[in-house]
């Protein structure tokens, strides 16, 4: 036989039974938005060293191509 969920008192649903869902479903909700901050914190995190990676590659690209035209510079002033 099934369980019910609330079980009924004289004039209602019983409080106990009612304050104990909300808080079993309280707390599942806050488990579940901890591990999707957790997931988030973990992925911005990733995405900021992606992002410091590729800017230093960005500055060494420009920091060639600033030696390039010191290099050729005086060859195309003639």
């Amino acid at each position: 036989m099934k369980n019910k969920l609330f079980k009924t008192a004289l004039f209602g649903y019983s409080k106990t039974d009612v304050c104990n869902y909300i808080a079993k479903t309280n707390q599942e909700f806050n488990d579940k938005l901890e591990q999707l901050i957790s997931a988030h914190q973990k992925e911005r995190e990733e995405l900021m060293a992606q992002k410091n990676a590729l800017q230093e590659e960005l500055n060494n690209f420009q920091d060639a191509v600033m030696q390039i035209q010191n290099i050729i510079s005086p060859f195309t002033n003639q």
